[in-house]
Order: structure tokens, then sequence, then C-alpha cells
């Protein structure tokens, strides 16, 4: 078995598909193929792949539904805190510094 599995290893290196011929010559136990595999190893080093990048855990909401929820809490906060005493301008300030944090906060 070892002497197809050798030649058809050889035939694959020959065609130049050195990474079909570096798996199949990994499960040979015989000291050609790891000659082989030594000199496959300076022809064509193997490739080492990265890993995909994924995508950082949000929890259970997605940014753009946690940011809708964040100007409804503000909203809400303003709506039942709103004193007679403070001006609409202040008001907004407050609400615009708030939100802004909270979103700072948030993305991080």
């Amino acid at each position: 078995m070892s002497q197809q599995d050798l030649l058809r290893a050889r035939q694959l290196i020959q065609s130049k598909r050195f990474d079909e011929a570096r798996t199949l010559l990994l499960q040979i136990d015989h000291p050609t193929a790891d000659q082989w595999l030594d000199k496959l190893d300076e022809v064509s080093p193997p490739v080492k792949y990265k890993p995909i990048d994924t995508p950082r855990s949000h929890g259970r909401f997605t940014p753009n539904i946690r940011f809708f929820i964040i100007i409804l809490l503000c909203l809400l906060i303003f709506l039942v805190l709103q004193p007679s005493y403070i001006s609409p301008a202040i008001m907004y300030a407050l609400f615009v510094v708030g939100l802004l944090i909270t979103i700072l906060v948030f993305k991080s």
C-alpha cells in the first residue's frame, strides 16, 4: 500500500500539486516519505492559514438596537424628570452629553 501511495505522491509532486502530495506523504509511515516531506518543505513551505477574524459578540443586542434603546431611555428619563425650572436649551445639552457618554461607554 505504501508503495502505491509513494507513487501517487511522486505524480502529485511532478504535477506541482505540493499540498496534496504533502497531505498524502504525512499519512505514510516510510523513510522515503519523510525524505520527500523534507524536500517538499524546502521547495514549497507549507501554507500557514491565518484564522478568520470573527466579529466581536455584542451580547444580546446589535449595536443599532442598542443605540435605539439608549435614545429611548434618554428621552424617557427627560420626559419623566422634566422640571419646569430648567430651560429647554439646558435640557437639550444634558441630553446630548448623556447620549455621547453612553455611546462611548457602549462602544468599548
